[in-house]
This record gives structure tokens, sequence and C-alpha cells, in this order.
């Protein structure tokens, strides 16, 4: 019994879980805006509605850039994925003069690692509380990494890692312990996406 309702959270997604202690976000209004920069092939239909998404749900003042490309020495061989800190030097020099506060998230289909991570892969690198990029490679393993995840369970959970980089950077929440928060800190893989809630 002790087993099944340990990987109960692993093997079935909950869209009715609530943080412990939501964060009330609907009367914060921070100075600037987010910005959602498709990398390469990463589907501008997607970018637009996860643009919508967090404006209706969280009043997010929100927009779609053009795409952008990697720099041509991201992509490190020996691991044969892309290094994500190359990208966030890009975005800092593409986003570098902006006339109000400007968060901006990359959004690519590559696989990343990061160079101060000592991780297989990461869904999504920070820096400077002003930049990210995040990636769904990775996203589609299903139960225990036994089955494939559908569409619609890949893109909850890209929701997920996106909103956690918008409460940070641009609410300016902390991490948090729970679980079931869109903060939580200690995501290892898609199981704990899926045991997450889409609220602060």
């Amino acid at each position: 019994m002790h087993l099944l309702m340990t990987d109960r959270p692993i093997c079935f997604y909950n869209d009715r879980v609530v943080p412990r202690d939501p964060v009330d976000v609907s009367g914060m209004h921070p100075d600037g805006r987010v910005l959602l920069v498709p990398i390469e092939d990463f589907p501008i239909d997607r970018a637009m509605d996860i643009a919508e998404h967090f404006r209706k749900k969280f009043g997010v003042p929100i927009d779609v850039a053009p795409m952008i490309a990697w720099p041509a020495d991201a992509y490190v061989e020996s691991r044969r994925q892309m290094n994500s800190a190359a990208m966030l030097t890009r975005l800092e020099s593409a986003y570098a003069r902006t006339a109000s506060p400007l968060i901006v998230i990359g959004l690519t289909t590559r696989d990343m690692f990061s160079p101060e991570l000592n991780w297989t892969y990461v869904f999504s690198y920070r820096r400077n509380n002003r930049l990210a990029v995040v990636s769904p490679t990775r996203m589609d393993r299903g139960c225990m990494g036994l089955f494939q995840a559908n569409d619609d369970r890949v893109m909850a959970r890209l929701r997920k890692m996106v909103g956690k980089n918008i409460g940070i950077m641009y609410f300016g929440l902390g991490l948090s312990s729970d679980p079931s928060s869109l903060l939580y800190s200690q995501i290892g893989g898609p199981q704990e996406l899926d045991a997450m809630s889409e609220l602060y």
C-alpha cells in the first residue's frame, strides 16, 4: 500500500492538486514584461499558446518574439547536447538594450545541459533572474519512463517549467519545498512536473 501511494504522483497526473500555501499573484504588477523567444524550430503556435495561458491566468504582460538561432558553438559533440549557457549569452546580447525591465525566456526543442551542473540534462537554465531557456525534450517520458506521454501532458509540463521561471524572474517569488507548488525546487524529472500544480 505504501508503494502504491508513493508512486501515485509519478504515474497519475492530478490536475486538481493545489499548493499547501498558495501565493496569490493577482494583485502583483511588477515593472516590465516577459518575452518568449522561439529558438530555431520551436513551433511559434506553441509559444503563442503558452503566452496566452499566462496572460489569461495570471495577467502577465507577455509576448512572443521573432525566432532566434542557437550560437554556432553551442552544440557539444561529446554530449550530443546543446550548452544552455551559450544560449543565455546570446539572449543577453540580443536583448541587452531595452527601455523597461524585460524577462527573456527562450524555448527550444533541443536537448540541453548546463556546464555548471553535473546533471545528465536540464529542462531549464536561468541566469541573473532575467534570462532563461526551457526545453520540452525528455518531458515525453510517461509513467516511470515505461510509456510515452501524450502531447497534452508534454505541453502541461512545458507550461509548468515556463511558469516556474516567470514566478521567480517576473513576480520575484522564492523557491518552494512544496511538491505541489509551481515553484518547487527539486525537479528531477517529468514525475515532479506532474505532481506540481499550475499555481504558485
